[in-house]
């Protein structure tokens, strides 16, 4: 991959866990931590076919989002997500 398309940074998260608590008011509670800081990435938004495929297969897709491979991130990343400027997306 070359390193002009990753042009954006971004932190990926990961759920602590225990979390998340309930609060008082009934609420969860979700507390995070940095697992990868400035993580290069290429975010493009989904269109025409690739947008009606991913719809199929999820709820809810509306970016791509590329990153090298790092074998720290690579497998189960679920309670994992996304975070770019004040944009938060789930992996």
């Amino acid at each position: 991959m070359r390193a002009g398309p990753l042009r954006y940074s971004g932190t990926i998260q990961q759920l602590v866990p225990g979390s998340p608590q309930q609060l008082p008011t009934g609420e969860p509670d979700k507390t995070w931590t940095a697992y990868a800081s400035n993580v290069a990435a290429d975010i493009r938004p989904l269109r025409g076919q690739a947008l009606f495929v991913a719809q199929q297969q999820n709820a809810k897709v509306s970016v791509e989002i590329d990153i090298r491979y790092s074998s720290a991130v690579s497998g189960d990343t679920a309670g994992m997500r996304f975070v770019h400027g004040s944009t938060v997306y789930d992996i």
